[in-house]
């Protein structure tokens, strides 16, 4: 009997101690293990909030550039974001683009690489590149300085351009001449359609033109792209390609609001084709860069965005109707209401003289009086935002997060192969 209980105390006192085992090495397997201290690239802090290179960032993500665009497409724009995108999206009800972009990249302000030195010159990388350079520009060959490395924007040099075209303000024939860099008479430069038909026609190594075309003239800018674009696709070695489409940010800095949504129009236009060719050839990288409002914008008390809207809408069918002969634009102007203080005087006085911009930026000015809204335009160092990049096409993938511009210009090289050795 004493050997049955001396045998159950044992094997009781036996499970006590496995079980006391148990229970130890599980607390001691729960201790907290030693803290690694992470990668300093790994932290996106408010202390440590420095950017990924490409490299790493194309490691997470399993990117390869195994074949460089052949072709590059660069089209500098305007409005993309901010209240001119709102002013666009109340006053057009179709979508603003149908286009999926496949890179989305954020951009610093110019001026926060400026201590670093960096003036990085895309047309001068281009041109060195040995691809066939080809520029279309809205307004007097001008680019911005994000692409010409230049503080703001600039009239670019048209020497490195083997294909150069340009609309302009200036009626005189001689002075439109002289922006090329040449004479009219050169065989290799226009100042009319009729001149650059006949460039067009030609077989010609260098051809360069400007034309004073109006905004709503047809052909105009947007075929005049179209056609510059079928005639650089036939280059061999492939082309690159920089378009400027400066009259959105130019109407919104005179407060010329009415032409400056014309012009997001004309910009989904231009847009279409050049996605309708970059996702047709399937070796093209089509960049878009937005620039930043510059500026700012102030509306008083009596605004208000419905009615403002809805009377912009109306102006495009006033002004046509205000340049025939048999219009009364008194009485025309008097029927928007009294509370338009229309220079009725000078309004009529320009109408007369033939001069329909004038007379359409009095009525602009009256009408912005009405709603108290207006657009200060800021050039000072720091007082912009960075700049917006969307891409589509080869190697669109690489354009994603936040960056500095040297650190878009590599990515750029990059995509096209200019940078062959930086393959992540």
């Amino acid at each position: 009997m004493r050997n049955i209980i001396s045998n159950r105390m044992s094997r009781r006192l036996s499970t006590i101690i496995l079980l006391l085992t148990v229970l130890y090495s599980l607390s001691a397997s729960a201790q907290p293990p030693t803290a690694v201290k992470p990668d300093s690239s790994e932290l996106i802090t408010p202390v440590n909030a420095q950017p990924l290179s490409i490299e790493t960032m194309a490691r997470r993500r399993g990117l390869v550039v195994d074949t460089p665009a052949k072709n590059l497409i660069i089209f500098c724009t305007s409005g993309f974001t901010g209240a001119s995108a709102a002013f666009r999206d109340a006053y057009i009800s179709t979508r603003r683009d149908a286009i999926r972009w496949q890179g989305f990249q954020l951009i610093y302000p110019a001026w926060a690489d400026r201590h670093k030195g960096a003036k990085n010159n895309i047309i001068l990388a281009l041109s060195q590149f040995g691809k066939r350079l080809i520029l279309a520009s809205d307004h007097n060959f001008a680019l911005p300085g994000l692409v010409t490395g230049k503080d703001s924007p600039e009239q670019a040099d048209i020497g490195p351009f083997s294909m150069a075209i340009s609309l302009s303000d200036n009626a005189d024939a001689a002075g439109r001449a002289i922006l090329t860099g040449d004479s009219a008479s050169e065989p290799e430069t226009a100042t009319d359609l009729r001149g650059l038909e006949k460039l067009f026609a030609g077989n010609s190594q260098k051809l360069i033109a400007c034309l004073n075309l109006a905004e709503t003239a047809r052909p105009g800018f947007a075929e005049i792209v179209s056609a510059m674009i079928s005639r650089a696709a036939l280059a061999p070695d492939g082309f690159c390609a920089i378009i400027n489409l400066s009259a959105v940010g130019r109407h919104r800095s005179n407060n010329h609001f009415t032409r400056m949504l014309e012009s997001m129009k004309l910009r989904e236009t231009l847009l279409n084709q050049l996605e309708t060719f970059t996702t047709s050839r399937k070796d093209t990288l089509l960049i878009v860069l937005d620039e930043p409002e510059n500026g700012q914008w102030q509306a008083g008390e009596q605004f208000s965005a419905a009615e403002f809207v809805k009377t912009l809408k109306e102006l495009p069918t006033l002004f046509g109707k205000l340049t025939l002969k048999e219009t009364n634009i008194a009485a025309e102007l008097k029927g928007l209401g009294s509370e338009f203080s229309f220079a009725v005087n000078e309004i009529v006085e320009a109408f007369n003289q033939g001069n329909h911009d004038k007379a359409r930026h009095l009525i602009e000015e009256a009408v912005n009086r009405r709603f108290t809204i207006s657009f200060s335009s800021s050039q000072k160092e720091g007082s912009c935002a960075g700049h917006t990049i969307l891409a589509q096409g080869q190697n669109a993938d690489l354009f994603f997060g936040i960056s500095s511009f040297p650190e878009f210009f590599r990515r750029l090289s990059l995509a096209i192969g200019i940078e062959t050795g930086s393959k992540p």
